[in-house]
């Protein structure tokens, strides 16, 4: 349990210390870059994440961070609550 939060939270820190400090005209510019590079039927679901998430307005990397920690805790309740 305790592995699965401290690879979570020093992932996403990795991760966000790793993104440009860029603007969202330089943002919306690699995010085209990279998705070019992915084919649309077959990562359907990068596509719908950049179009959706990262190209709108005021994105920030950084605001998932608490939403992925609920899903990992939420999971790590019902699997302790769970009979085997």
């Amino acid at each position: 349990m305790r592995a699965l939060l401290d690879s979570y939270v020093f992932g996403f820190v990795l991760q966000e210390r790793s993104l440009p400090g860029a603007s969202a005209d330089e943002i919306e510019a690699m995010t085209h870059s990279m998705l070019e590079q992915f084919p649309p039927d077959e990562y359907p679901n990068l596509r719908a994440f950049a179009i959706e998430h990262v190209l709108q307005p005021g994105y920030s990397f950084g605001k998932g961070f608490e939403r992925g920690l609920d899903i990992i805790r939420g999971a790590l309740t019902a699997a302790r609550t769970t009979p085997r």
